[in-house]
């Protein structure tokens, strides 16, 4: 029964590691407008765009360090008035018990609109129901699967953790009398094949996803297919699950918006009945460096959020990403290592470089060179920068300061990664220190993420990605 838990593995790719957390983007111009009405105060607001009131503002990286006074706190509007002492740029952090902290690095003396999440907690929120359009599902070797998972902004995209794809919250389910875990928001109808000359029957009535807070979220019903023997043969002769996908067919999809209040409501049914009849050819002109993997993903995008459609490994065979006839895919291209947990487990590295292409200008497309770990330090991390290629300009810097609460089992490796601390930066850094404010947390055990975005000549907005990580206690 150990190779029945591995055969389920691939399908959970690209299921999601974490709960997710609404955010109502600000697009430039509402910003702009807003801050031009606004020059004379700081503004915070949540990410339903709700004023945040009683959030502490430090101007600077100490209390009365760059000047008295450098300390304010947001009235019932969500703002701060200038301080009369702020003459040059500094850092603004943003903090508030039951929020994460927020950081921006070289911030004018001038109006500025800052928006702060809640800190995610156990989570508690959930939809639950069935992934439709299969039909005559047949005894034919090939076992039928459905998943839900959510749609991401550009910058969730571009910053995709293909390691934490499993969700770490896991239901079980039972086959042939041994039961095991699979992740929640995973749907299997009820279908029987044979293992070996042995029937079983396999089932998981419902998927499950979870989310911090109410609110209305995108998400994607994927519905797909493998080859039963094909793909157990392989895992039996040492393949990881990371080098199966290729065996996966996605054959239809559904978007939906699901609306997520503070009481569980009844099994929802989403249709997947979109087909993806449509192929193009993972033939971008990138190579992976050494033990490692390029992947190809195809996305739809639809009101600024992107949805997963389909995911192939690069390899020496044509490999083709499947998308709906008459769509515009974007195909996000992911450069990743491989690093064993054990001897059979494993996880997609923290080190990772990413492109999102028009599927027409696939044959442009180019990956910036990963970087080496950070380096922690006593207050801060250090890092370097990628080299930049032409056509290509250094866009921004985004810093991540999170828990990290790890579970292996003796078929997959997740992880639960709660973030504690944002810091951003509109241009490259190598290095940041923390402020220093009352709330910092305490924990131990840490993990710092250092990430940076570039953007194609002409473009606005990020179109590239490197990230790498480093753990510390």
């Amino acid at each position: 029964m150990a190779l029945l838990k591995w055969i389920l593995i691939p399908v959970l790719l690209i299921s999601c590691s974490e709960t997710h957390q609404r955010t109502e983007e600000l697009d430039a111009n509402k910003i702009n407008r807003l801050q031009n009405e606004l020059r004379d105060a700081l503004v915070v607001i949540d990410t339903n765009g709700q004023p945040v009131a009683d959030a502490s503002v430090l101007i600077g990286y100490e209390k009365d360090k760059e000047f008295s006074g450098n300390i304010l706190t947001t009235d019932d509007a969500g703002t701060v008035a200038l301080p009369e002492k702020w003459s040059t740029p500094l850092p603004v952090t943003i903090f508030k018990e039951g929020y994460i902290n927020l950081t921006h690095l070289d911030i004018e003396p001038k109006g500025h609109i800052f928006q702060i999440k809640k800190t995610p907690q156990a989570p508690s929120l959930s939809a639950s129901g069935t992934v439709q359009s299969f039909t005559d599902i047949k005894k034919d070797g090939m076992i039928d699967f459905g998943l839900v998972i959510p749609s991401f902004s550009r910058e969730g995209l571009l910053n995709l953790d293909l390691s934490k794809m499993i969700s770490p919250e896991l239901e079980k389910i039972s086959v042939l009398g041994f039961e095991f875990q699979v992740p929640s928001n995973i749907f299997l109808p009820k279908q029987s094949e044979n293992y070996g000359f042995i029937p079983f029957t396999i089932e998981k009535a419902l998927f499950k996803i979870f989310f911090d807070f109410p609110g209305k979220y995108p998400v994607t019903a994927n519905r797909g297919r493998f080859d039963f023997k094909k793909v157990s043969d392989k895992l039996k002769n040492g393949k990881s699950y990371f080098e199966v996908v290729n065996d996966f067919q996605f054959t239809g999809v559904g978007l939906h918006n699901l609306e997520i209040e503070d009481q569980a409501g009844t099994p929802v049914q989403l249709p997947s009945a979109t087909a993806l009849s449509a192929k193009i050819e993972l033939n971008a002109p990138v190579t992976p460096s050494q033990n490692r993997m390029i992947y190809g993903i195809a996305t739809l995008l639809e009101q600024s959020s992107y949805s997963i459609l389909d995911i192939k490994l690069k390899d020496s065979t044509r490999q083709f990403l499947a998308f709906p006839q008459n769509a515009e895919p974007y195909i996000l291209l992911a450069d990743s290592g491989y690093e064993k947990i054990n001897e059979e487990v494993g996880k997609i590295s923290e080190s990772m470089s990413t492109a999102l292409y028009k599927a027409a200008d696939l044959q442009q497309a180019v990956l910036l060179q990963t970087i080496e770990k950070p380096q922690a330090l006593v207050n801060g991390v250090k890092s370097q920068t990628p080299h930049l290629k032409p056509g290509l300009l250094a866009h921004s810097t985004r810093i991540l300061l999170s828990n990290i609460e790890a579970q292996s089992t003796d078929s997959f490796y997740v992880e639960r990664k709660s973030t504690q601390w944002e810091i951003y930066s509109n241009k490259w850094i190598t290095e940041v220190q923390l402020p220093n404010i009352e709330n910092r947390d305490k924990t131990t055990f840490k993990r710092w993420d250092v990430i940076y975005f570039a953007t194609q000549e002409g473009e606005t907005h990020a179109t590239h990605m490197v990230r790498n990580a480093v753990d510390f206690n």
